[in-house]
């Protein structure tokens, strides 16, 4: 049988093709190298503490459950001054980006409104923001429940706050942007808890707030704002990465003093915690939350009518303003609050 003849690869007229994607190739790995080194080196390995670079000393708070969170320092985008949209832009960021159920954390200062939604919240933790004139620093963070909202004014300066990649007891611990050296914050105690800012003895304000649904904000304020979402994450603000954690009342980290087996309520239970933080009251919302839709509880403590109304499907409940101006709160798990306060005896946690 005759051989077939072979064809070089310069006669084939196949060499400029290869020539094409060895170029390329070239110059996408060059483009890559130099992307990585214009990328600042992540600080924080994700297992030590000490690797995050910020100064422990003095430490305020028990070192035991101060644990590195598998992740580097920023390793959660904080949101940044990220401006606001109108209600009637939202259908430019998708349908199903905010539904009439999903919860807000609804905010009113110096006559504006605005709504965070806790599905944009959920993969920031923080927004940095200004509403009405006052600089706010609003914490949502899912492993412990926590949601509050405070002022970032401080004496002389106006910090914005990043995530550090730091919990101490499954709650984060945040720094001053631009300067880590000042130590750490910890959002659930409103304080500073490590370095300089804890010696100083800095805290932050606590400032009053709704978590509602957006349909009853929306309702009761129509001409709210929407923070403006990072449009890069559009597509994951869609799910929700903490639904198999929230389905259980197993923890990621070790919390001190654990929380007893005996406890009325389960450890991932909500608390709506009232005048923090000389002489907070705690208020276990778990009652609340069970009544059918729409059915609110009236409360009368400390010289003030509340009125909590259950949230639909979410085990939680909101601070009704129609009674009144809203105290400073925050909601978080029973579990972190019980490991940051065991002085305060479980039975001291009820509704009047």
């Amino acid at each position: 049988m005759p051989r077939s003849p072979r064809v070089s690869l310069w006669r084939s007229g196949l060499w400029p093709l290869l020539f094409a994607l060895g170029a390329v190739s070239a110059v996408v790995a060059w483009w890559m190298l130099q992307l990585a080194k214009s990328q600042p080196p992540k600080v924080g390995d994700g297992r030590h503490v000490e690797s995050y670079g910020f100064p422990l000393a003095p430490l305020l708070v028990d070192p035991r459950p101060l644990v590195a969170g598998g992740i580097p320092r920023d390793g959660i985008p904080a949101l940044e001054e990220p401006g606001a949209l109108d209600a009637a832009a939202l259908p430019s960021l998708g349908r199903r980006f905010l539904l009439p159920q999903d919860p807000v954390v609804g905010v009113q200062l110096g006559g504006q409104s605005r709504a965070y939604p806790l599905r944009v919240l959920v993969f920031h933790e923080l927004a940095n923001d200004t509403l009405g004139g006052t600089p706010i620093l609003v914490v949502h963070q899912p492993l412990c429940g926590l949601v509050a909202v405070f002022s970032r004014r401080l004496a002389q300066r106006v910090p914005s706050f990043r995530v550090s990649g730091l919990l101490w007891n499954s709650c984060g611990l945040v720094y001053e942007a631009g300067d880590p050296s000042r130590g750490l914050w910890l959002p659930l105690l409103g304080r500073a808890v490590s370095g300089p800012a804890a010696a100083e003895g800095l805290s932050l304000t606590p400032l009053p707030f709704t978590l509602t649904t957006w349909q009853r904000w929306q309702a009761r304020h129509p001409d709210t704002t929407v923070v403006q979402p990072d449009r890069q994450h559009l597509p994951q603000y869609k799910r929700d990465p903490y639904s198999s954690y929230l389905g259980s009342d197993l923890l990621r980290f070790s919390v001190f003093p654990p929380y007893p087996s005996q406890a009325p309520w389960p450890a991932k239970s909500t608390l709506l915690v009232l005048w923090p933080f000389t002489d907070p009251l705690v208020l276990p919302l778990a009652g609340v939350a069970s009544e059918p839709s729409g059915q609110a509880r009236q409360i009368h403590v400390r010289g003030h009518r509340l009125r909590l109304l259950p949230l639909p499907r979410t085990g939680l409940a909101e601070l009704d303003p129609s009674e009144g101006p809203l105290p400073p709160a925050l909601y978080v798990f029973a579990f972190a609050w019980y490991a940051s306060h065991p002085e305060q005896s479980l039975e001291s946690f009820r509704l009047p």
